[in-house]
């Protein structure tokens, strides 16, 4: 099912697309399955008649003759463009988008806010000239205030998160901010129009604008997990902890829902129009 123009005329910049998850979505909702080209085939034809005069030994006569021709012209249009657009239709329409958090498990979800992205192949690249400054710049702050307990420690932790770092495959984090929530995800590079450096260079790490961001929801606000100690355990059962403390380091916050980005896009102001607070038209509020 395509956009339809008559209803909505709006225009999106998408952020990031996971075509390949969205396609997924979208063929088990379609009988015949994902539209990647449109053909369409179009012939003109015309006549041109003149006249035509036989002389012969045997007689002599007058008569027509018509030639016809015909012309034949074929396009080819890529949709592949239009999956983002076509699948947000499909989904809303089937009633499968919930707007906003909070949300259950495995729910479809739309959430609008402040978009941050947090690109960790150049966090690992920076990670010792920049922690070296922070620390500096912490030990100038103790300075000033006479304060001196609990350096070692933030130091270590810092220590700690740079080598786990170094181990952990490049990807990049993002966080949506609403007004009450606040979720965490990772994106990958499905998208090659993605370029997390480039955001970097350009915003830092908020994004600005409002961004609509659709996505799964695959893990609830929860609390830290009191895990047994390593005697009697057995060894590969301590690397629990482990997992729980990079994940205290680096990985999503307890009180933030866990998601998986489908797309981040925001609406295309037109002339003249404030660009935010302009409600989403993509449909109605399927909610509950």
């Amino acid at each position: 099912m395509g956009h339809d123009k008559e209803k909505d005329d709006s225009v999106f910049d998408f952020l990031y697309v996971n075509r390949g998850r969205l396609a997924t979505l979208l063929a088990q909702l379609s009988d015949e399955g994902i539209i990647t080209v449109v053909k369409r085939t179009s012939s003109q034809s015309g006549s041109n008649a003149g006249g035509l005069k036989v002389t012969s030994l045997v007689a002599t006569g007058e008569g027509s003759v018509t030639s016809q021709a015909t012309e034949a012209l074929e396009q080819q249009f890529d949709s592949s463009g239009l999956l983002a657009i076509n699948a947000l239709t499909v989904l809303q329409e089937s009633g499968l988008i919930h707007k906003g958090l909070p949300a259950p498990l495995g729910q479809i979800v739309l959430i609008t806010g402040d978009v941050i992205v947090f690109d960790v192949s150049m966090v690992k690249r920076i990670w010792t000239p920049a922690t070296q400054l922070m620390a500096a710049q912490a030990k100038e702050e103790r300075k000033k205030s006479g304060k001196s307990a609990g350096a070692s420690l933030n130091s270590e932790h810092l220590r700690l998160a740079g080598g786990i770092l170094k181990e952990m495959p490049d990807f990049v984090q993002i966080m949506i901010h609403t007004e009450d929530d606040v979720a965490w995800g990772v994106v990958g590079n499905e998208d090659p129009s993605f370029v997390p450096e480039m955001i970097g260079l350009k915003h830092g790490s908020l994004v600005q604008g409002e961004w609509h961001v659709l996505g799964v929801v695959d893990a609830l606000p929860d609390a830290p997990i009191d895990l047994p100690s390593g005697d009697g355990v057995n060894v590969l059962a301590n690397f629990s902890e482990i997992v729980q403390h990079m994940r205290t380091l680096i990985g999503r916050p307890y009180s933030a829902f866990g998601v998986t980005p489908l797309a981040i896009f925001r609406e295309h102001p037109r002339s003249g129009q404030a660009s935010e607070g302009d409600s989403l038209a993509i449909g109605s509020d399927t909610s509950e």
